[in-house]
């Protein structure tokens, strides 16, 4: 499969996708704040630590998953000490976490059922969701959720008016898991604003939902109410959803992304384009791994004999590529300044995350809600930094505006008071036509 030389067809008159505008949070010592959270366990239990050993989730940035209110410092997630191994952030201000027994839990916003306990009754403390067992990958957008259970099938839930949920549109919502129908051997999903990818053990990747920038690969900029393969595309070891893009990774290290190219992350020069089929991205070598956040990508790549080195291109208005810039680039570039052995990322909307392989967190980019866990909210950074404290961390995750690690608790910090009800929200809210929240949903409009 070779590159395509331009865009599609349908770009002639496609509407220019927008400039981002960024939400300034107000701040406030008491402000209230909300994190996206999901935990994942048993079917690949985290080697970092001895069986046994107690394990805390700890996060920062913005809130808690209505747990706390926001910090610049790692800090535990009340009642998550225990046996947890594997964290994955929600896009959504709700959380998901499973168990040691394969089960899911889930806290935070229920505007439209995504908490799955079929109500939509906004919840402080987890409650169990219904119906899943053998869970071994939980993941969530704007207002829905969706799982993977140990048998390759995948399950939704939530908000469904643009098909988040796979299921052909049965119902605009659902409170409960509803399976994504026809679609088994998987054995990866990644989720963003309003999209779901699957990677099954073939090496095909499938897509629905959102779609309004070819972000599915279908060939067209429309909305799919259940799975479609991804046009072309196989071979596929690992996918990752950005909020209007989206990225594969294949077996000879090549890297394809398809959705819109507002930053040049697909084609060099042709910014503010679409493209609807997946295009090869032209430089990289030997990549093991990519993240995809807010209309940029990072991946890990061992070219030239390194563990891990970081490259990144797209959006850079924060420093969200480590680059030591706050310049967008359309060209894969490596980070500046960096360390050689990451093992693994994570992405934000703006900011980022890698861990490298003597178990140290390193971060960059935007630190508008303290995101960045150096103690020194509202101070972007360009370049990667280590956050203090943080040795031999296992699994961890990067939300909107807001991270989640696995970590000894005498490593974090505990937990702060919950905040007073009606303390003021950290920040305002953005109309439901923001380009940041395409799906003009409750969770869009007041966060």
């Amino acid at each position: 499969m070779s590159a395509r030389p331009g865009p599609s067809a349908s770009q002639a008159t496609r509407p220019r996708a927008g400039t981002r505008r960024r939400r300034l949070a107000v701040w406030s010592a008491a402000a209230v704040a909300v994190t996206s959270v999901a935990l994942a366990g048993p079917a690949a239990a985290d080697s970092t630590y001895a069986p046994g050993q107690l394990r805390a989730v700890a996060a920062w940035g913005y809130g808690g998953g209505y747990s706390g209110p926001s910090s610049d410092i790692p800090r535990q997630v009340d009642g998550t000490v225990g046996g947890w191994d594997k964290v994955f952030a929600a896009e959504g201000r709700h959380s998901l976490a499973v168990d040691d027994a394969g089960q899911l839990w889930a806290w935070g916003k229920n505007y439209h059922g995504q908490l799955g306990d079929g109500t939509k009754t906004h919840r402080t403390a987890p409650v169990q969701v219904a119906g899943l067992d053998n869970v071994v990958q939980a993941e969530g957008g704007w207002a829905f959720s969706a799982a993977l259970r140990a048998d390759g099938t995948v399950w939704a839930w939530g908000n469904n008016t643009i098909g988040q949920l796979g299921d052909g549109g049965a119902t605009t919502e659902s409170l409960t898991p509803v399976q994504v129908p026809g679609l088994t051997d998987v054995t990866q999903i990644d989720v963003n604003q309003g999209h779901t990818l699957a990677l099954r053990s073939d090496g095909t990747v499938w897509a629905w939902g959102y779609g309004e920038y070819g972000q599915l690969g279908a060939g067209d900029q429309q909305n799919r109410f259940e799975p479609v393969r991804v046009d072309g595309l196989d071979d596929v070891v690992q996918v990752a959803a950005g909020y209007h893009h989206s990225v594969a990774v294949r077996a000879d290290g090549t890297v394809w992304a398809w959705g819109t190219n507002r930053c040049g992350q697909l084609i060099p020069g042709r910014e503010e384009t679409f493209e609807t089929l997946p295009v090869l991205i032209e430089g990289l070598h030997d990549v093991t791994m990519a993240a995809a956040g807010g209309d940029f990508t990072l991946v890990l790549s061992t070219d030239g004999g390194t563990v891990g080195k970081v490259l990144g291109w797209g959006c850079n208005d924060l420093g969200q590529l480590g680059i030591g810039t706050y310049q967008d680039t359309a060209t894969p570039t490596a980070a500046v300044w960096a360390p050689e052995d990451f093992v693994d990322l994570a992405v934000g909307e703006d900011h980022s995350l890698a861990k490298r392989q003597d178990g140290t967190l390193w971060s960059w980019g935007s630190n508008k809600s303290g995101q960045l866990g150096l103690g020194t909210p509202w101070l972007t950074e360009p370049i990667a930094l280590q956050i203090p404290g943080l040795t031999g961390v296992g699994s961890f995750a990067a939300g909107y505006d807001f991270n989640l690690v696995i970590a000894p608790p005498e490593q974090v910090a505990k937990p702060l008071p919950n905040p007073v009800p009606g303390d003021p929200p950290t920040e305002e809210p953005p109309p439901a036509n923001d380009p940041e929240c395409p799906l003009a949903v409750p969770e869009c409009e007041r966060p």
